[in-house]
C-alpha cells in the first residue's frame, strides 16, 4: 500500500495489476492500461511524481498517463524488484531477490552492493530518512548508510535490538525511528 499526496491510495497485487483507492472509487490498471507485468511487489513515488513499481518482469513507472518499462539488463534472472526507494540524487535504489541491491539512474543499472562493500543481503525494506541517512532493513541486522560519506553501520541485537531479522523503519517527524523486527 502506498499513499500519494492526494491521499489516492495505491494498492500492489501479486496477478492483478496495480489499483487506486480514490474517493470515487477504485481504478484498476493492468495489462490492458498498458502495464508489461501485473505481479506489483513494491511501489514508490518520487519527487517528480512519477510512481516507480517493482514488478515481476522488473522496472516500471507511471506518470499518470502512460506505463513505461525500463528492462534489467539482460543475463540477470530473476527479474523481480522486492523494494525500490529514491536516492538523493533522483536515482532509484532497487532490493533484488538474489540478495544484491542495484541502482538505477535512469537508463542504466550498477551494483550499488558492490559500491558499498555490503554483502549478500535478504532486504525487506529500503527507507531514506529526512537526513538522506539511507536504512536497509534485512535478514542479517539492519544496517545505515551515510550517503555523503559512504559509511556503512551495521545494527544487531548485539547493538541492542530485538532481533537481527529487521523488517522494516520508520521516521516520525521528530527524527524518532520506529524499527520492526521478527520480535517486535
Amino acid at each position: 500500500l502506498f499513499e500519494d499526496a492526494n491521499n489516492n491510495i495505491w494498492i500492489s497485487t501479486d496477478e492483478n495489476g496495480v489499483n487506486i483507492y480514490q474517493d470515487r472509487g477504485i481504478v484498476f490498471y493492468d495489462r490492458m492500461a498498458g502495464m508489461t507485468s501485473t505481479r506489483i511487489f513494491s511501489i514508490y513515488k518520487d519527487k517528480d511524481d512519477i510512481l516507480w513499481m517493482g514488478t515481476g518482469k522488473g522496472l516500471e513507472s507511471f506518470d499518470g498517463q502512460t506505463f513505461t518499462e525500463y528492462a534489467l539488463p539482460k543475463d540477470y534472472e530473476p527479474k523481480y524488484i522486492w523494494d525500490i526507494t529514491g536516492l538523493p540524487n533522483g536515482d532509484k535504489l532497487l532490493a533484488m531477490p538474489d540478495y544484491t541491491l542495484m541502482r538505477f539512474d535512469g537508463e542504466t543499472y550498477s551494483s550499488f552492493s558492490e559500491a558499498y562493500g555490503l554483502e549478500e543481503l535478504y532486504v525487506y525494506d529500503l527507507y531514506l530518512d529526512s537526513e538522506n541517512g539511507l536504512w536497509i532493513s534485512s535478514g542479517s541486522g539492519l544496517y545505515h548508510i551515510n550517503l555523503e560519506t559512504k559509511k556503512v553501520e551495521r545494527l544487531s541485537e548485539e547493538d541492542g535490538l530485538p532481533s537481527d531479522e529487521v523488517y522494516y523503519v520508520f521516521e516520525e517527524t521528530d527524527g524518532t525511528k520506529w524499527i520492526g523486527t521478527s520480535y517486535g
